[in-house]
């Protein structure tokens, strides 16, 4: 079965995701090593929040721009929300590091703060060009290692914020879960890519939306 789980995984997409993932499963040894992660000193809880859809930036200067919609715009005043807040010592919204030549060197930046002591720190994986979330699984083992050598540098935390049903929330919770890191997770449902895929296959219309 080896054989063609390998060919499979070669392939690329979300099929060789899912056979790169038993594979790792037989073979714990393809899968990325666990940090070494250190503790802080100081009081307060230490939060991890992921996005790695679309364009993050702590002034929003491409908020709304490719798959990340409105969520930027929520997670930059969620950091900044919680970052203000007396128990929280810090917030640390992890996203994904490429050149876009509209904004050039902003989002190819490791870090940018975000308030008193949050920021964003940016993982770097894949070609250096924007992704959309569909071609992000084929990254998720180059992911899923960012993320443990990123926590290493950054962490511990004590618990994990995710949301939505991509790579890159699904990378962070098997690393966490690996970690004993608790994770919340906000299902933030997208109403919008149903709609669009509905009226592109001629399903939608105005007469069968109700």
């Amino acid at each position: 079965t080896l054989g063609p789980l390998a060919a499979l995984t070669a392939r690329g997409g979300f099929a060789a995701m899912v056979a790169r993932l038993t594979l790792e499963r037989w073979l714990p040894r393809l899968r990325p090593p666990l940090p070494t992660v250190l503790p802080r000193p100081g009081g307060g809880l230490r939060i991890a929040q992921v996005s790695l859809q679309g364009r993050l930036d702590a002034e929003l200067r491409g908020a709304g721009a490719g798959d990340g919609g409105g969520l930027a715009t929520l997670l930059v005043s969620l950091t900044r929300a919680l970052d203000a807040h007396p128990a929280v010592s810090e917030a640390v919204t992890f996203t994904r590091a490429f050149e876009d030549p509209s904004f050039p060197g902003l989002y190819s930046s490791a870090e940018e703060p975000v308030g008193r002591g949050s920021r964003i720190e940016r993982l770097r994986f894949g070609p250096e060009r924007y992704l959309s979330t569909p071609e992000q699984w084929a990254y998720r083992p180059e992911i899923e290692a960012e993320f443990a050598r990123s926590i290493a540098r950054h962490g511990p935390f004590d618990v994990a914020h995710l949301r939505f049903a991509d790579v890159g929330t699904f990378a962070a919770a098997r690393v966490f879960r690996r970690l004993a890191v608790p994770v919340v997770f906000t299902l933030a449902p997208d109403p919008y890519s149903v709609l669009r895929d509905g009226e592109a296959s001629g399903q939608l219309d105005r007469t069968s939306f109700p």
